[in-house]
């Protein structure tokens, strides 16, 4: 006869999730090192089998054209934007390994749309930054830059951002940003 010993039945337990762990890993290395016609016919069945819906992907880097290669920040972003209202026609920038969005001049007196993009940078779960850009060198158009920044910012904590949003004055332009950063460092 069998007898179990006291304080073992979670070894079971663990050793069935180790295998499935495992069978996981070995799946995804198989569809890695197929074809890409292979790995589509693969995950087609897989779909089948689990009744999930196919989304399209984005292309790799060495097949997206030049400029077109977005992080999934900057993808996350635009699909937060186009689901608020208020905020649809917002555009999103990638740069480098951050996202910048370009917001409406109009957007600091819309109440409705600083709470949904307040709740969107928060969500984001980023560190965000204010960017304001002065054409010139001349300090009353930085101080007008600096305003603007801190105006929006300001405005945002306001409608529900719950971090300080780091204001950035520049020279080499001019307009309002908001970058979100891509490692949240």
């Amino acid at each position: 006869m069998l007898t179990r010993r006291p304080g073992t039945a979670w070894q079971l337990t663990f050793a069935d999730m180790l295998s499935q762990l495992l069978c996981l890993l070995v799946l995804a290395y198989s569809l890695k090192i197929q074809a890409d016609d292979g790995r589509s016919m693969a995950l087609a069945a897989i779909r089948g089998l689990f009744g999930g819906q196919a989304i399209e992907a984005m292309p790799p880097a060495s097949q997206a054209g030049a400029g077109t290669t977005a992080n999934y920040l900057t993808t996350w972003l635009q699909t937060r934007l186009a689901d608020a209202p208020a905020l649809a026609g917002m555009a999103v920038q990638p740069t480098g390994q951050a996202s910048r969005l370009l917001p409406d001049p109009g957007l600091i007196r819309d109440r409705e749309a600083l709470r949904q993009l307040a709740e969107i940078l928060d969500r984001s779960g980023r560190r965000v930054a204010i960017v304001a850009m002065s054409p010139t060198n001349d300090p009353q158009a930085w101080s007008r830059a600096a305003g603007s920044a801190a105006m929006l910012a300001r405005a945002l904590r306001d409608n529900g951002l719950a971090a300080i949003p780091r204001l950035v004055v520049q020279s080499d332009g001019d307009g309002l940003f908001i970058d979100v950063e891509e490692d949240g460092a």
